[in-house]
């Protein structure tokens, strides 16, 4: 079960709410409306849909960790026994679902079950897991960014000072700074950034080019 999905059928039954609170706004008088109490529920309802569409936000975010809380699969030992007992509750077997509904599910593992003396885990995992798990994952992004400023910085150099050609160190610099910036585009979210992030390492291959223009010259 996807909760998310639950959210977007929230959503759209807040939208069809507020569709109607703008059609009778059109198209009812003052007396009318303020029978209805139209301006009371518009007030209301506009903020649920606000606040449900940053909570669908929240939710697709979570959607990229590794352990989605909005989600409920029988892949987790603890939540193949929840899904059971609400299947035994409304008296209903996998047989009797829609066939068309089967196809769609998609098992893709890895899966887990409770064995018999241990606990299940929390939805999300432990607090310890959980701070491990973004520790390691905010080093890898910090080891990868590391790894690609080197071989952007040390790559260029090494073309640069093998093969002092003036016309071919403009082509490798002018290579180098295009995918640059395309990764920073990728990476990073402000333009600006984007901007003066490429101006700089430009800056930096410039002073190599430099060099080689004054032996060349010389």
């Amino acid at each position: 079960m996807n909760f998310a999905e639950l959210q977007r059928m929230y959503l759209r039954a807040l939208q069809i709410d507020l569709v109607n609170i703008v059609t009778d706004l059109q198209f009812k008088n003052a007396i009318e409306l303020e029978t209805l109490g139209v301006m009371s529920k518009m007030d209301s309802t506009l903020r649920t849909y606000i606040q449900a569409v940053r909570d669908h936000k929240y939710m697709t975010d979570a959607a990229q960790t590794a352990e989605d809380p909005f989600i409920v699969s029988s892949e987790r030992g603890a939540d193949c026994s929840v899904l059971e007992h609400a299947m035994t509750r409304a008296r209903k077997g996998l047989q009797e679902l829609d066939p068309e509904f089967k196809k769609e599910i998609i098992p893709t593992g890895p899966w887990s079950r409770v064995a018999d003396g241990e606990d299940a885990l929390p939805i999300g995992g432990t607090r310890h897991e959980s701070l491990a798990r973004l520790r390691h994952h905010d080093f890898s992004l910090r080891a990868l960014a590391g790894a690609l400023g080197a071989a952007f910085l040390i790559g260029p150099m090494w073309l640069l000072a093998l093969k002092p050609d003036l016309v071919f160190d403009l082509a490798a610099t002018t290579v180098c700074v295009t995918l640059f910036g395309l990764l920073l585009a990728v990476i990073v979210e402000k333009p600006d950034q984007v901007f003066a992030g490429t101006l700089a390492y430009a800056a930096v291959l410039m002073v190599f080019v430099g060099v080689i223009i004054q032996e060349t010259s010389g």
